[in-house]
């Protein structure tokens, strides 16, 4: 897939094939919490615990004069944060904020968690673009950002962010699709009778593999939580 750098992040495809786990959700303002829970925890119902998580980490820090990190939480509070009032809101609802300031609460976010948080978002077509929050060095959650507009008060059309996961295709089908396209290069070198290029004559005739363990696809086919039955499309490199 063409890819394109947004908010100044320079472009990287995606590693891997990734699939879209869709939230069903209503816009509650929690479905970002859900897509990390369901990476975080296996279970998106687990959302409430990475909640209170992020919001217990802000309060110990609020409270605690000389912790080292009671600046930055002065500077946060002190952000305009629009209707939502104040930073602590915004961490309860991210789905909600402003696009402003979306760095500083899905980056607290990444931080109070100890991960990486990949935004993707769709940007007219087949492009998408990335940014990319958190330290190094730890595991990175991919999540697909769009906006969706509802009912607002007084007949007002407002719009919120929904996040959908995005997990790894472990099935196998990425490994497969590229040896199948070896195999294609081998067999048209071969047929031109040139055998002095990249492969010189190599051939691929067998291919197998295997599951290491059970457990290996029950916790993948777990980790999914019936992915397949929410499946938009997956999204290729």
């Amino acid at each position: 897939m063409d890819l394109e750098a947004g908010d100044g992040v320079p472009t990287n495809p995606l590693p891997y094939r990734y699939i879209q786990v869709e939230d069903d959700e209503d816009s509650d303002g929690l479905s970002l919490y859900r897509a990390l829970a369901r990476q975080h925890t296996g279970d998106p119902s687990n959302y409430l615990s990475v909640l209170n998580g992020v919001l217990d980490l802000y309060l110990r820090i609020w409270a605690n004069p000389i912790h080292p990190d009671r600046d930055d939480i002065r500077y946060l509070e002190n952000l305009n944060c629009g209707p939502l009032n104040t930073f602590f809101n915004a961490l309860a609802c991210p789905d909600a904020i402003e696009l402003r300031l979306y760095d500083q609460v899905v980056g607290f976010i990444a931080d109070a968690l100890n991960i990486r948080i990949c935004t993707w978002t769709t940007a007219g077509g087949p492009r998408i673009s990335v940014s990319n929050l958190g330290k190094s060095l730890v595991p990175t959650y991919h999540v697909l950002r769009t906006q969706e507009e509802y009912q607002g008060a007084e007949d007002t059309e407002e719009r919120m962010f929904h996040f959908d996961s995005l997990l790894e295709d472990e099935s196998g089908t990425p490994l497969m699709d590229f040896l199948k396209d070896q195999k294609q290069a081998m067999d048209r070198e071969r047929r031109s009778g040139t055998q002095t290029t990249r492969y010189k004559g190599l051939q691929l005739k067998k291919i197998c593999w295997w599951w290491r363990t059970n457990e290996t696809r029950d916790a993948f086919d777990q980790r999914l939580d019936g992915a397949y039955e929410k499946v938009r499309h997956p999204i290729k490199p």
